[in-house]
This record gives structure tokens, C-alpha cells and sequence, in this order.
């Protein structure tokens, strides 16, 4: 929001719009449903409202989609603009509990808990141009490669939390069925 704060609103506008389009883009390509914009970032939800087994490989997937799309958008923005545009994503699984009703986006979880609090934090938390998450579901089926960053301690929390860095997708000759192929 830093880079938008004294620019015109309309160019604002033209510079915020297509990263929210790219990283929009990315979760519908892995059927995930995004929840919320939020100014200068989207809430995405996997395996809800549509159910998949895959859901935290779907993520992942996304994530590193979003990171790929950003590095061509971001060289656009920056010779039209004259700045970079580095996205953090953070990730969590877990159950999404709170309120859920048909609001502007398919499936309107207003508050999620400590599962939607530890994804937020992870991309704040996280360094500009990367994917962080708690815990491996993803990386433990094989699909997504990880880097550990280590124990961290989030705010809210009593004790320390597993963190990795979504670093490629995993490639294996073919993909189970329901899964999408990595493109990364």
C-alpha cells in the first residue's frame, strides 16, 4: 500500500487492479474461491465451499502460481510505473470456522480463527516475492517442495510454529487424478 500512497487514485487503480486479477486468476485456476479483497490482497479459501481432497497441494499450486505471475507483471508495472511489485502469500490448513453466508464472493468466511490468523500472518510475517506456511501437507504427499525456515513465534500464540518457504512444485511422471500437474 506504501507504493499507492501518493499516487493518483486512478492510477493506483491501474497499478492494483491487474495484480489483484493475476493473483485472482491463480486461485480459480486450482478451484479455490476467493473470499475476500482486501485492499491491496485477497482472503482465498481451498476446499471450501468445494470440497477437495487436494486442497493444500490446490494452495500451494496457487501460491507458486501467483509468485510466477507477479514476476512478469511486476517488470510491466515497474517500466510503466517506476515500481517493483513483490507479493507475500502465507498459507495455513486447517478448519475455517466463523461466519459463512452469500455475501460479494461465493462462500463469505467473515472470521476463520486461528487457521485463517495463521495464514495472514504468514504473509505478513514473510518476505516481499514469497510463499510461506505452517506445517507440510502439501510437501508430505510429495507434490510441493518446501525449505524449513524454522520455528516462529506469532503473535496471539502461546508457543512457536512450524514455517516453510514453498520454494517449486514437486514433479512426479504423472499426477494423481483430481490433482492439478505442477507448473512450476
Amino acid at each position: 500500500m506504501e507504493l499507492l500512497a501518493d499516487r493518483d487514485p486512478e492510477e493506483a487503480r491501474g497499478i492494483l487492479d491487474p495484480v489483484l486479477k493475476h493473483m485472482m486468476d491463480a486461485v480459480h485456476r486450482y478451484e479455490g474461491t476467493v473470499n475476500q479483497v482486501m485492499g491491496d490482497g485477497i482472503m482465498a479459501l481451498f476446499g471450501a465451499p468445494l470440497a477437495h481432497e487436494s486442497h493444500a497441494v490446490r494452495a500451494c499450486y496457487a501460491a507458486l502460481r501467483i509468485q510466477e505471475s507477479m514476476a512478469g507483471l511486476s517488470a510491466s508495472i515497474q517500466r510503466k510505473h517506476g515500481v517493483p511489485i513483490l507479493v507475500r502469500v502465507g498459507l495455513n490448513s486447517g478448519r475455517s470456522g466463523g461466519a459463512v453466508g452469500r455475501q460479494r464472493f461465493a462462500h463469505g468466511l467473515q472470521r476463520g480463527g486461528q487457521t485463517t490468523h495463521l495464514a495472514a500472518r504468514m504473509g505478513a510475517d514473510g518476505a516481499p516475492g514469497r510463499s510461506r506456511l505452517c506445517g507440510l501437507p502439501a510437501r508430505g504427499e510429495g507434490y510441493v517442495q518446501a525449505r524449513p525456515i524454522g520455528p516462529v513465534q506469532v503473535a496471539g500464540l502461546s508457543s512457536a510454529v512450524e514455517v516453510y518457504e514453498i520454494t517449486a512444485a514437486s514433479h512426479r511422471p504423472r499426477a494423481p487424478a483430481g490433482r492439478p500437474k505442477p507448473t512450476a
